[in-house]
């Protein structure tokens, strides 16, 4: 662990005067976030992540950007009083606690390292630390997972009163016990459950803003928010992407083939080039996930009035039926269209001519 984060403290400094050039050029964007997620963070030390953030805040304080949300992904059974104090006055001042279910025999078969109890002794913990801004993770979709246990498991979290909850699907991952797709729930099923999510959660004064993320009002998640608006961005550590407003790259995952290159100044990644459809593609993927759709007239703006043109035309069908609504400049999927969404994103996109 210690060779791990030097690794990614020396990434840092090979990395970080074109990145704080790149991000003086965001026109009215000097509110930055920190992230410590990929992986399990909650696993080095607090005085770590306290240093790393130190050092990441500082940088970016020279050059007049300020970072306002700073957060560490925790898994529940790491998160002990003195493990939040020291966080907290450490500056990171926003938890995501992985809870993703309230039973044990559900856990035991995600092969969590934590109990349903200690999921709600963590939750307890940080805010008696005094965390103020909690987010929690929810799974929906997996086998023996029925309406009535998802009903119980949201108010179970409601009880918990997070700002912000995080409800994925289960995705297939090798190696596990119900990883085959005979085992997996009907995809009506799911259906159901998500449609139960998104009733529950607003009539409890959550707003949903994006395929997966529910909020109370004010409190959706700025870092997570700057990927949808395809703001620059920059991942630190083994398998950590970053898009720099052109390109996207990533590391590679090794995790001693991370530290061998950082040592030599050769970061091991790879490279995904961005061709002008590649774009306007992703302004149409990552506008449709929200709540609030996309800016049509940024998009004319960015891809010209002939792209313009044919993604209302591919659009047209799908506003016909009412999977996708119009408002002004603005072309959305309705919320309660959204568990569809990937196939409704999947035929707007657009092909090279």
């Amino acid at each position: 662990m210690p060779l791990l984060l030097e690794a990614v403290r020396n990434e840092w400094t090979l990395e970080k005067e074109n990145w704080l050039t790149v991000w003086r050029g965001e026109p009215g964007f000097p509110h930055h976030t920190v992230y410590f997620g990929g992986g399990t963070p909650s696993l080095c030390p607090a005085s770590a992540l306290v240093d790393l953030c130190s050092i990441f805040c500082s940088d970016l304080a020279v050059c007049g950007l300020e970072t306002d949300e700073i957060t560490v992904e925790a898994n529940p059974s790491d998160l002990t009083a003195e493990y939040c104090r020291t966080l907290l006055t450490g500056g990171i001042n926003r938890l995501s606690i992985g809870i993703q279910s309230f039973y044990d025999p559900i856990l035991q078969e995600m092969r969590r390292r934590h109990s349903a109890q200690e999921a709600l002794d963590s939750f307890y913990t940080a805010r008696m630390a005094g965390f103020s801004n909690i987010s929690i993770d929810l799974i929906f979709g997996f086998p023996n997972l029925t309406l009535s246990i998802w009903e119980d498991t949201l108010h179970r979290a409601l009880h918990l009163k997070p700002e912000h909850i995080s409800a994925y699907q289960l995705s297939l991952e090798p190696g596990l016990a119900w990883a085959e797709k005979q085992k997996m729930l009907p995809e009506e099923d799911c259906a159901a459950q998500y449609a139960m999510l998104q009733k529950i959660l607003q009539e409890n004064g959550y707003v949903q803003y994006e395929i997966s993320s529910f909020s109370l009002p004010g409190a959706e998640a700025r870092h997570n928010s700057a990927y949808w608006q395809r703001i620059p961005y920059l991942g630190l550590g083994p398998s950590a992407h970053s898009f720099n407003g052109h390109d996207r790259y990533w590391n590679k995952a090794d995790i001693n083939h991370y530290i061998t290159g950082i040592s030599g100044k050769k970061p091991v990644r790879s490279y995904d080039r961005l061709s002008p459809y590649d774009v306007f593609n992703e302004l149409i993927m990552l506008g449709l996930r929200t709540a609030k759709g996309m800016d049509l007239q940024a998009f004319r703006e960015k891809a010209g009035d002939r792209n313009h043109t044919r993604l209302l035309e591919q659009a047209t069908p799908f506003l016909q039926l009412g999977k996708l609504k119009k408002e002004g400049d603005r072309l959305a999927i309705p919320l309660h269209n959204l568990f569809t969404a990937d196939s409704i994103i999947r035929d707007c996109l657009l092909l090279p001519e």
